[in-house]
């Protein structure tokens, strides 16, 4: 298991590096530069059997969602990147780990991200999945309750 400290080091270099860039960085492309930055341990480069992410990047995403929840990070699908908020509570923070645990008391998500990364994994799954399963449910209803018009004979 990869320690707190651990996750604050990684999420810690990405904030360097977005930093660097004002007008933020898909991604992919963040990700790639931390992983060519830092020296990652073989369980950090390991991918999960159903997760598409190597283990570093899902940890770093995983560090964006309170600071996102806070309204400090903009972490989109398409750019990752800061907001001036976000600047003052880090440099005001000392610290990454006391940044992210000061954006973790802004809102429950962020919270659970923080302190139980898994459950946060675990019920987002879960709720995207029943969300789809809802969605599949009423198309299915909506198709047989439809009326049927008569034909003329």
């Amino acid at each position: 298991m990869i320690s707190r400290k651990r996750r604050a080091q990684l999420l810690e270099k990405a904030l360097h590096i977005l930093n660097e860039h004002p007008q933020g960085l898909p991604a992919p492309v963040l990700l790639g530069r931390v992983g060519d930055s830092v020296a990652l341990s073989a369980e950090e480069l390991s991918t999960h059997p159903t997760r598409p992410l190597r283990r570093f990047e899902e940890l770093i995403w995983m560090g964006t969602i309170a600071p996102a929840k806070a309204g400090w990070l903009q972490n989109d699908s398409d750019r990752w990147m800061f907001t001036n908020e976000c600047q003052r509570a880090h440099r005001n923070s000392g610290s990454t780990e006391k940044f992210v645990a000061r954006a973790a008391t802004r809102s429950l998500r962020g919270w659970v991200s923080v302190y139980s990364p898994e459950a946060h994994f675990f019920v987002t799954k879960a709720s995207r999945r029943l969300m789809m399963e809802s969605k599949v449910s009423r198309a299915r209803s909506f198709r047989r309750a439809r009326p049927t018009v008569p034909s003329a004979v």
